[in-house]
């Protein structure tokens, strides 16, 4: 049986379960989410995934209105 284990059988003040569900959801999802970034790249890599060609520009274009251009 581990030394901690008991800890948790007597204590009797349930304060620390926030912080131990906050320090264990981010550090799985930290997890997940690299997992995730590396999948991705190593699809790119291979080819399975379609990257777009990058844009001469961040702006987005601004379409004229018609009236605009009628006039």
């Amino acid at each position: 049986m581990a030394v901690a284990s008991p800890l948790f059988l007597v204590l009797d003040n349930w304060r620390f379960t926030d912080d131990l569900f906050a320090i264990l959801i981010s550090a799985l999802l930290s997890l997940l989410i690299v997992a995730l970034f590396w999948t991705e790249r190593k699809a790119k890599k291979l080819s399975l995934v379609d990257v777009p060609p990058p844009s001469g520009s961040l702006t987005p274009k601004v379409r004229t209105p018609v009236l605009r251009r009628i006039w």
